[in-house]
């Protein structure tokens, strides 16, 4: 399974995502976000459950989503 990110990157070349559990523990780190302004994410590897994605510009955290996986 996977998570299809698709973003506006303009002028922000710096930016990654993160991704934490409910717990707030981090699955995935700093992955740097391409500049295509589309990304995907797998999701096999996560057990279900509810999922945070973390978007930042360099250390500023511009947006937070919520996700569920489900196998």
């Amino acid at each position: 399974d996977n998570l299809n990110l698709t973003y506006l990157i303009g002028d922000n070349e710096n930016l990654s995502v993160k991704v934490t559990n409910v717990l707030g523990q981090e699955v995935l780190s700093n992955k740097p976000l391409n500049a295509s302004g589309k990304e995907v994410l797998a999701t096999s590897e996560l057990a279900s459950g509810i999922y945070f994605l973390k978007i930042y510009e360099r250390y500023n955290l511009l947006e937070t989503k919520k996700f569920i996986v489900e196998h």
